[in-house]
């Protein structure tokens, strides 16, 4: 097909161009449809062939007749109404401005070719070629952007816009190219009531059905072995009805249990409208993060898992649920399950809802001080053991326990099933056990606590910042706690088991075997360490030993008698009234014993003992392990021995 345009010069405003004059020609019997199209720039000043200066409705299409004389007056028709001078191109153009539909960016040359049997189904309107010519279109040389310098650019496209077949080019074969219709829809394509949206290839929407839990009655006996509390918002059914685990004693409101398609519990289709629960415990969700995690699923007593706890359906990701449901007539496929397993009370695990560890209620141990060793068959023990824990549903181990401020040590179970060489993080929770210290008890106090217990009650970052520093296993108590963890070091404060009303320091030496209790420095801990505790006795050896050096200490401070500031200060006066040289210390103060100071640090000790005289700040500075601290108490001693040799003097 070729494209020849003439223009005329002499009946044509400058800057415009009739179509009426583009001569269109072409090689086979095909019919080339051709539309000018502009820039964003000149938009105002188009005429579209849909619109003309009596404001017709931009549906229409004018009818020419196949005579050029017809289309000559159309093209002066349109020259008229187009105005003379800069107010009729503003007219236009505002009315322009109103119908032509907005397009972004520029456009690109579109040439359309359509066959006979496209043609034949058209609309009459587009059945002649002549049409093309009716279709006056006018563009201006005043634009920003043009094809080359000084030339406009006439842009050729279809009155019909249909997504045309690539033939002969290169196509793309990747997965992830565009396959959608990426052809600008056309003017007359815009107003076309039977236009269909493009075809999306996105995939199906995963869609969700409603699952519908039965509600038990007030009186069952599988409901009234649970918790009447959710554990997710710890709410009773105050707020609406709860789902009961079946294989644990744990419950839950629907709406706590999470969107279907990201919950760790299990729902399982069991019957028409009915669904039922597993929790995320029972069915051991854990597991699949950390190896190492506990088997919440079985009992702690007997290690047999709960009948119950036995997953009724294998997990399934959205996408295969949701294919199920498509071959199922969209509802969810009922699962075979025993009618056995389903809301049967002998099934239920106890479950703490401290360390979330499982327990058959006939094997949880009484929490009676005192009873009877009576044989009873497992229903009875069941039922005792239910009246017993119903009331905080705590395991023994939980129930007036502490928190576990450390990890110590760790140790397999089963010895003899110990393979040497394994670390604490490969052995599986269930095979191991923690020596734990309490908060506010001493190491006296630590004890040995089973792994899964340990694993429910402390924090993740706890037992891996354990497992970073752990050297093996320790199988004895004496192997994990260093001896300088057990030695006193400062009595804080004593409590005594008898009271007395007079108070002497001879009196209060002669009672240290009745001191019950004392707040205790440890040695090898920090202040922030000390804790009330026990203290020795004569039996304990060096223990015993510590505890009388620091109890006579403190009983030493609690008489200590402080000078009045009247007769210190003129002691103190006197004191810098004499000559230095006869304060100066050879060697350490008599009152500090212990040890024996070097050379360099009685320098150091009579430096700081010239700064007082002088009554200056002076600052001890040197290299650290030199002693700097002992030569800070080896002057204090210095003031001390002074003091205390003016007051005997004075007496």
């Amino acid at each position: 097909m070729k494209l020849r345009k003439t223009v005329s010069s002499s009946n044509h405003k400058p800057g415009f161009v009739d179509i009426s004059t583009i001569q269109l020609s072409s090689e086979d019997d095909d019919i080339a449809v051709a539309e000018v199209t502009r820039p964003r720039a000149t938009r105002g000043k188009l005429l579209g062939s849909t619109v003309t200066g009596s404001n017709r409705p931009r549906s229409q299409v004018y009818e020419r007749s196949e005579s050029s004389s017809a289309s000559s007056e159309t093209s002066e028709d349109f020259r008229t109404q187009q105005g003379s001078g800069r107010a009729g191109r503003t007219g236009n153009a505002k009315k322009m401005r109103n119908l032509a539909p907005r397009r972004s960016g520029r456009q690109r040359n579109v040439m359309r070719d359509f066959g006979d049997e496209e043609e034949e189904n058209e609309d009459e309107l587009y059945s002649d070629r002549d049409i093309l010519r009716s279709d006056v279109v006018a563009y201006s040389r005043k634009r920003k952007r043009t094809t080359q310098v000084g030339q406009p650019r006439l842009v050729i496209r279809g009155l019909k816009d249909e997504k045309v077949p690539r033939a002969r080019v290169r196509q793309s074969n990747r997965s992830t190219r565009n396959r959608e219709n990426m052809q600008e829809t056309g003017l007359v394509d815009v107003y076309r009531s039977d236009s269909e949206p493009p075809q999306s290839n996105a995939a199906p929407k995963v869609v969700g059905v409603r699952e519908a839990f039965k509600e038990l009655s007030r009186n069952s006996a599988f409901r009234n072995r649970h918790i009447q509390g959710c554990d997710t918002c710890g709410n009773s059914t105050d707020i609406g009805p709860l789902v009961y685990c079946q294989g644990c004693s744990f419950a839950y409101h629907k709406g706590c249990l999470g969107n279907r398609n990201g919950r760790d519990h299990l729902v399982t289709k069991v019957g028409e409208g009915d669904f039922v629960l597993q929790c995320k415990r029972c069915v051991n969700t854990a597991q699949k993060r950390d190896h190492t995690a506990p088997d919440l699923a079985r009992c702690q007593v007997c290690r047999e898992t709960g009948l119950s706890c036995v997953p009724f359906r294998d997990r399934k990701s959205p996408l295969q649920e949701q294919k199920e449901r498509e071959e199922n007539n969209g509802e969810d496929p009922i699962a075979e399950v025993n009618p056995g397993l389903i809301n049967n009370m002998d099934n239920v695990l106890f479950r703490c809802i401290s360390c979330w560890r499982g327990f058959h209620y006939h094997h949880l141990p009484t929490r009676l001080t005192h009873h009877m060793d009576i044989d009873r068959d497992d229903d009875e023990a069941a039922e005792e053991r239910f009246q017993e824990y119903s009331r905080d549903w705590k395991c023994k181990d939980c129930v007036g326990a502490r928190k576990v401020t450390a990890i110590i040590a760790w140790r397999p179970s089963d010895m003899d099933s110990y393979v040497a060489g394994f670390s604490c993080e490969m052995m599986n929770e269930d095979e191991k056990e923690y020596l734990v210290k309490w908060e506010e008890q001493s190491y006296f106090r630590a004890t040995w606590q089973p792994g899964a217990w340990t694993w429910g009650v402390t924090a993740p970052a706890m037992r891996k910042a354990f497992n970073k520093k752990e050297d093996g296993p320790k199988m004895r108590t004496e192997d994990a706690i260093p001896e300088e963890f057990l030695r006193i070091d400062i009595v804080l404060d004593v409590k005594y088991t008898s009271i007395v009303d007079i108070h002497t320091e001879e009196i209060d030496k002669a009672r240290i075997k009745e001191v019950d209790q004392a707040l205790i420095k440890y040695k090898g801990l920090g202040y922030e360490d000390a804790v009330w505790e026990k203290v020795p006795t004569s039996e304990d050896g060096d223990r015993w030993i510590d505890f009388v050096t620091a109890y006579n200490d403190w009983v030493l401070g609690r008489y200590v008698k402080i000078p009045k500031q009247g007769p210190l200060r003129i002691r103190l006066e006197k004191a810098r009234a004499t000559p230095f040289t006869k304060l100066e210390k050879q060697k350490q103060p008599e009152n500090l014993t212990g040890g024996e100071l070097m050379k360099y640090q009685v320098d150091g000790l009579n430096w700081l003992y010239y700064q007082w005289y002088s009554k200056k700040n002076g600052i001890l500075a040197d290299e650290m392990g030199l002693g700097k601290t002992i030569q800070i108490i080896g002057f204090m001693a210095t003031l001390v021995g002074y003091c205390a040799l003016r007051v005997r003097d004075h007496h």
